[in-house]
């Protein structure tokens, strides 16, 4: 089964493709808005990763432990992916290593 953490990564990917090829031009914004588009583009960019890496560890979970019912997984996810806040690398392996995944 294919995982819907990437397919959502995937889409939101082509969205920051589509904010940064938004302006007229040959693949480049208008002259003086080149910065607004590209940090649109990053802002997003940064979302799509941590909102991915939360998705791929609630799924993680959801794979290790089928049996746990909603307020079990309530009670990890709040002290887990609703701290996480973003995706820099040390966040991510603390994220993950809670379940036992390197």
């Amino acid at each position: 089964m294919p995982s819907s953490a990437l397919n959502d990564f995937l889409q939101n990917l082509n969205v920051v493709d589509e904010i940064l090829t938004a302006a007229p031009g040959p693949g480049r914004p208008r002259k003086g808005h080149a910065g607004a588009v590209v940090k649109g583009g990053l802002v997003h960019l940064t979302a799509a990763l941590e909102a991915y890496v939360e998705a791929l560890f609630e799924e993680a979970v959801a794979a290790l432990w089928p049996g746990w019912t909603g307020a079990r997984y309530k009670k990890l996810f709040e002290s887990t992916t609703e701290r996480f806040h973003n995706a820099h690398q040390d966040n991510t392996n603390r994220l993950f290593f809670n379940v036992g995944l390197p």
